[in-house]
Order: structure tokens, then C-alpha cells, then sequence
């Protein structure tokens, strides 16, 4: 049976749970992301599964280039999440997703739809594409 929670650590998830990942808390606190998940829910903190922290974006664009799988061991996060963020990234820094080369020129298809990928890249995916 898990153990109680003492006051310091529902000051610690309180004071934090913004700006860290549960992840990130319930490495500090010793506990279980789910723990740390199930008690910011019991103190009415708004789910954030879906918020990054500043240290996993860190990690994400310093290890850009590495693979999906890679990344989502690295950050402790699903594939999709991270195909998703790298995506978001892509749009505010105006890099390619696939690469990370900042203001490249990016591939648009013949429907007019801007992909987040230089063209270079997207040769990669479209072998036709010259």
C-alpha cells in the first residue's frame, strides 16, 4: 500500500505542478507518475498531461534530429506526442520538422498545403519529387 503523502510534498506538487511534467515531480518526490497524476486531480489541478515542461522542450530541440523512439524514451513521452510537439516547434520557429534546419524552403504540394519540411527532407518521403 502507497504511502501517505506528507505536507511538503503536496507543497512541492503544488508549487510545481505548472511548470513540471508529473514525470518530472514524481522523480523528486519518490512516487509514481500515476501517484503524483492521481493526487494533482484530487487538489483540482488541471490536467496538464498535456503541457510541456521547459526542460522536456530542452531536451527535445537539443536532440532534435534524433528519432521518434529515441525522443520518446528520452522525455518519457508518446511517439505521437512528440511527432506533435516537433510539428509545434516547427511552426514557431519556422525550421523543418524532419531536420530541424531553421528557414528553409519548405515543400507545397500541388493542393497548395505547406508542409513543415524542406524540400530536401521531403525527398526523402517522395521519391518523385524532384
Amino acid at each position: 500500500m502507497a504511502s501517505e503523502w506528507t505536507t511538503e510534498e503536496i507543497q512541492y506538487l503544488k508549487a510545481n505542478w505548472e511548470k513540471e511534467s508529473d514525470s518530472e515531480i514524481a522523480s523528486e518526490l519518490g512516487r509514481t507518475k500515476d501517484a503524483v497524476t492521481h493526487k494533482r486531480s484530487q487538489y483540482r489541478l488541471v490536467n496538464l498531461s498535456y503541457h510541456w515542461s521547459e526542460k522536456e522542450i530542452e531536451i527535445l530541440k537539443k536532440n532534435y534530429n534524433e528519432t521518434v523512439k529515441t525522443l520518446s524514451n528520452l522525455i518519457d513521452r508518446s511517439p505521437k506526442a512528440i511527432k506533435a510537439k516537433k510539428r509545434s516547434i516547427s511552426r514557431q520557429t519556422n525550421c523543418c520538422v524532419d531536420c530541424g534546419k531553421e528557414d528553409p524552403e519548405f515543400y507545397v504540394d500541388s493542393a497548395g498545403h505547406r508542409w513543415n519540411m524542406c524540400r530536401e527532407c521531403v525527398k526523402d518521403i517522395i521519391p518523385e519529387f524532384v
